[in-house]
């Protein structure tokens, strides 16, 4: 159980969750197609994101069954992921990534603590997790890419289609032709990881489009998976925020 915990931690970290202060203003989708250009500049350009504060809803959903919580994540660029989950408005455990590890303190069902490093996960996960990559998803974004490796456009009606690849992880992500804006995309690597994940809820947030639901999907191998559903109630862009981690000394540390 503990160790599940820990992997749906590194999980959350991995999900693409754009930044900004919450204002629910819908952003209308039908429009004239974008240029091309705009789409460039959402994949290679970004605005510079130094802070991160968000609250969501979340649904995970597994062979074990099916749990709610609500799940609040904080972020420094280049330093730090914290995140805390609460269910019942009780705190079931927090983690803290850096750049080389993940440390988690389980409240319940048992008062322990885990420290993982990113190496050792990527044994289970069958990728490389980096922590500049993994801030990426989180703002929204996709990873650094090697476009020199692989670099694939086409076009439909209603989307441009993309594909590249990062670290032997092949990427296919769609942007819609009328918002510029990520709708959704698919992943997966030489060791069969296979997930997809699809936004939806876009809303104008100071001149920000932001997907406020997104549904996620991992599938490890079979009957081995994992859909997570975010619903985002509120969210706050380069605003510092407390990311108190303290290890209690009674707690047990656990492989």
């Amino acid at each position: 159980m503990i160790k599940k915990i820990a992997y749906l931690f590194f999980f959350f970290s991995l999900l693409a969750i754009n930044a900004c202060k919450s204002k629910k203003q819908l952003l209308h989708t039908n429009l004239p197609s974008v240029g091309i250009d705009s789409i460039y500049q959402n994949i290679f350009n970004p605005e510079h994101i130094n802070w991160f504060s968000g609250r969501a809803k979340v649904k995970v959903t597994s062979p074990q069954g099916t749990d709610r919580f609500v799940m609040f994540i904080r972020m420094k660029h280049d330093s730090i992921i914290w995140t805390v989950i609460k269910k019942l408005g009780i705190e079931g455990g927090r983690a803290l990534i850096d750049k080389d590890s993940v440390s988690i303190i389980y409240r319940m069902p048992e008062k322990a603590y885990q420290i993982i490093s990113l190496d050792e996960l990527s044994k289970s996960f069958g990728m490389t997790p980096h922590l500049e990559d993994i801030q990426s998803l989180i703002k929204g974004r996709v990873p650094n890419l090697d476009t020199t490796l692989l670099w694939n456009i086409k076009e439909d009606n209603q989307f441009y289609n993309f594909r590249s690849i990062k670290d032997d992880i092949i990427f296919d992500f769609n942007f819609d032709k009328s918002t510029a804006m990520l709708k959704n995309g698919h992943f997966i690597d030489r060791f069969n990881l296979n997930g997809h994940w699809d936004y939806d809820d876009y809303r104008i947030v100071n001149n920000i489009a932001v997907p406020f639901f997104r549904k996620y999907t991992a599938e490890f191998g079979p009957d081995n998976y994992l859909n997570v559903t975010l619903d985002f109630t509120d969210i706050e862009l380069n605003i510092p925020n407390s990311t108190r981690f303290e290890i209690p000394p009674h707690y047990k540390k656990v492989d």
